[in-house]
Formats: structure tokens, sequence, C-alpha cells
């Protein structure tokens, strides 16, 4: 019985006491490009980092390590005994992935192109009603003084 009121409960709440938000207009996405931005900077160093200390990858690179792979999954230390070399492939290949991050920022426009085309549509609109608007308050404003004259 005390399910039967717990969910009872719970399907009011759900349909009646929660509300969804009510949306705002905005110009763009604001802090949210900013938020999105600094996770996948973020994703990239830790990715580059699990490369780098979690996998065997860098081995690969030197034909002295991976002639003695024996199957096994993970790096070995044996090959790489200073974590000097580890950080400084880090930092290449953290500069790598963050230069092509970049490019790709640089090269993918913040608005589409068929979206520009629609603000610049509703703003030459809205200028051309402004305009209108203007022209028949002038027409209007001339013809009240003659009338008066």
């Amino acid at each position: 019985a005390r399910v039967f009121f717990e969910v009872k409960g719970d399907c009011f709440r759900l349909f009646y006491a929660s509300r969804r938000p009510v949306p705002r207009k905005t110009n763009n996405i604001g802090f949210w490009k900013f938020c999105v931005n600094t996770v996948t900077v973020i994703s990239c160093i830790v990715t580059v980092a699990q490369i780098v200390v979690s996998t065997g990858y860098l081995e690969w690179w030197q034909d002295d390590c991976h002639k003695n792979y024996d199957g096994r999954l993970g790096p070995d230390f044996e090959c790489f005994p200073y974590w000097g070399s580890r950080f400084i492939a880090a930092a290449i290949m953290e500069h790598l992935v963050f230069g092509s991050q970049f490019c790709i920022w640089a090269l993918i426009p913040n608005y589409p192109h068929w979206v520009k085309q629609q603000i610049q549509a509703m703003k030459s609109s809205k200028l051309c009603t402004i305009l209108v608007a203007k022209k028949r308050l002038l027409k209007s404003s001339k013809s009240n003084k003659k009338k008066k004259e």
C-alpha cells in the first residue's frame, strides 16, 4: 500500500508540480560554447595522458621495444625508464592534437552560411519596416500641418 501511494505521489509531482522552464530568447549560445570548448581541451589532455602512461603505444615507435612484445597490454617501463621521455612525447602529441583542434575550429564557421543569410534578411526586413514607418510618420505629420494651415 505504501508503494502505491509513493508512486501516485511521484506521478502527481511529475505531472502537476514540475514544469518545463520558460525558454528565453538569446542571440547565441553564450557560456555553453565556453563550456564545450573547455571540455574538449580537457578531453584532449586526458586522452594524451592515457596514451602515454597506460598504453604501450610509445613502445611501438622504438624498434628495440616492440620486438620483445610478450602479448601483455600496457607500457613497458624498461624501454622508457625515465619519465622525462614520456613527458616529452606527451607534450609533442598534445601540441599536435591542439594544433589540429584549433585548425578545425578556425575552418568551421560560427554560423552556417544559410543562417547568416536568414539573419541578414531579417535585419534588412526590419530596417525596411522601420524606414517605411518613418516615411508614413513624416507624411502624416506633413499632411497634419497642411490641414491645420
